[in-house]
């Protein structure tokens, strides 16, 4: 009997407590993920806007890059 009575007390605490570490436990880690994510790809795109802006390489007659 007694049991019982600690597993109708135990599980639904058990299950409202992990839901509430679940829902603090991966979303501020995503956000980080995300940001840090983003300040990469602007870093790459900022990169590749100057190697286009420097190219000044012609095809001549001969399809030798001058």
């Amino acid at each position: 009997m007694i049991e019982v009575i600690y597993v109708m007390c135990s599980v639904p605490f058990t299950i409202i407590m992990g839901l509430k570490a679940k829902k603090h436990l991966y979303v501020h880690q995503h956000e980080k993920s995300i940001e840090r994510e983003l300040e990469k790809f602007e870093k790459n795109l900022d990169t590749f806007k100057k190697l286009d802006l420097s190219n000044t390489y012609d095809i001549g007659s001969d399809h030798i890059y001058k």
